[in-house]
């Protein structure tokens, strides 16, 4: 894969990332995600390709934690002291963030997207990182960003009125869960049969 000449070079680790990324920067960036589609983050074993991709871009744009663990060895590869790093879990995550039941789920949850307002933080951060990597583009950064965060704040209050008007707020997940920073930002409890959301949890 070729990066177009004149264009910033940035790598997200999954796709909510990247999706995020997109939103802002449109097709002013070239971007790159690691994780193929359907492919399971917690056990994906990077290639020598990503490690060059994340070597060379501008920005590497990850989760933390458990998520994409793997990426701490991408970083450490990696020679380019000018590269910039987002981890997710740094600009809107909570150190410890548990479910309510605790004899089920005791660790903690790093699915950041799943709530529109972290989205609303992560979303800042990455266009005032583009804005500054690549100046040129602000006017674009800032107008998409703009519109994003308008999208994103009528998915807030739809979700705050829909916590707000319901008598029951405790939701049941019959398989894994991924969803406490949602519950936690709007106010449901939850239930779940599974811990986590990792695909070889038991």
């Amino acid at each position: 894969e070729k990066v177009e000449i004149g264009k910033i070079s940035l790598v997200t680790t999954i796709f909510p990332a990247y999706d995020i990324v997109r939103e802002i920067a449109g097709d002013k960036v070239d971007l790159k995600m690691l994780l193929p589609f359907g492919g399971e983050s917690h056990t994906y074993e990077p290639s020598l390709k990503d490690m060059v991709a994340v070597s060379e871009c501008d920005a590497f744009i990850f989760v933390g934690g458990d998520i994409d663990p793997w990426s701490d060895g991408l970083l450490k590869a990696s020679l380019n002291s000018e590269r910039r790093r987002l981890s997710l879990l740094e600009i809107a995550g909570e150190e410890h963030l548990h479910t309510e039941d605790e004899e089920h789920h005791d660790d903690e949850d790093q699915h950041l997207w799943t709530s529109p307002k972290r989205v609303m933080e992560i979303a800042k951060v990455v266009s005032e990182t583009l804005c500054d990597i690549d100046p040129e583009n602000t006017e674009i950064y800032t107008k998409n960003r703009a519109a994003y965060l308008e999208k994103l704040n009528i998915l807030s209050s739809d979700f705050e009125a829909l916590a707000k008007g319901s008598k029951g707020k405790t939701l049941v997940f019959a398989d894994h869960f991924p969803f406490g920073y949602l519950c936690r930002d709007y106010g449901f409890e939850h239930l779940s049969a599974l811990s986590g959301c990792s695909s070889d949890t038991e």
